[in-house]
């Protein structure tokens, strides 16, 4: 934690004097070449990190190493660190300054995993592709990695893209270590009375067919039965046969009283 604050302040502060002497390009390049050295010859690490050593003994074996010589603000800002006893943070504090130098000039700096070696055409295609999406221009440092099985994984600073076979295969066993997902549970049925009513699992619904629906109350009692129906029109038959007999018989009647 305290080497990561340590490398941001010096490498916030050797951007900020690199912008304001608009020498973001060459300040740039030698701090490049500076951490690169670093990182091929442990020796020279080993070196910078003695407490033995002098500070000016140490920065005239860096400033030796550079043919045209140092940049003024690449020197003031050695001699800044090894000041301050701070060499043995020397490599973080360069790759937070390069980190800086990409953004504030557009460039993203990323590596690129593969199983196999990435040919150079596929590499140049990426970083287009890459630069295109992101609107930056995008440098991949590749490297191989048997273990990947096959795919990619691509870093971006703190964020990591894993496309590679090994992580899928990875996720693949976390999702069976966690088992099946649970089942979805059943919606509780509404009653007449607005209440929740659950269905019992072990009897099955009765078809729709099998259902009698059942008339109102109302219309049966407004409906006369057929047997009604029946008895009155033989009644009105009955009335209807029985009248023209008295018609007929009522002349005889008059017949007699002449």
């Amino acid at each position: 934690m305290l080497s990561s604050l340590i490398a941001e302040r010096y490498a916030k502060a050797l951007l900020r004097a690199a912008q304001a002497d608009n020498a973001l390009t060459e300040v740039g390049a030698q701090a490049q070449a500076l951490r690169q050295a670093l990182a091929s010859a442990e020796t020279a690490e080993r070196f910078l990190a003695d407490p033995v050593a002098l500070a000016s003994d140490k920065l005239k074996v860096v400033e030796s190493a550079f043919e045209g010589g140092l940049h003024p603000l690449i020197k003031a800002f050695l001699e800044a660190v090894l000041q301050q006893k701070r060499e043995r943070f020397l490599p973080g504090i360069l790759e937070a300054f390069n980190a800086y130098l990409d953004e504030a000039q557009g460039r993203v700096e990323a590596s690129f995993g593969t199983a196999r070696v990435l040919p150079v055409a596929e590499r140049e295609l990426l970083e287009q592709g890459l630069s295109k999406r992101l609107g930056r221009q995008v440098t991949l440092n590749p490297y191989t990695d048997k273990a990947l099985l096959g795919g990619a994984v691509l870093r971006m600073g703190d964020t990591l893209f894993d496309a590679s076979l090994q992580g899928r295969l990875r996720k693949l066993g976390q999702l069976m270590a966690e088992g099946p997902p649970p089942r979805p549970k059943r919606a509780p049925s509404i009653s007449a009375g607005g209440g929740a009513k659950s269905k019992p699992e072990g009897k099955a619904a009765a078809p729709r067919n099998a259902v009698k629906k059942k008339a109102p109350s109302g219309k049966k009692a407004a409906e006369p039965s057929k047997k009604k129906v029946t008895a009155v029109k033989t009644k009105t038959k009955a009335k209807a046969t029985k009248a023209p007999a008295r018609k007929a018989a009522e002349p005889k009647k008059a017949a007699k009283k002449r």
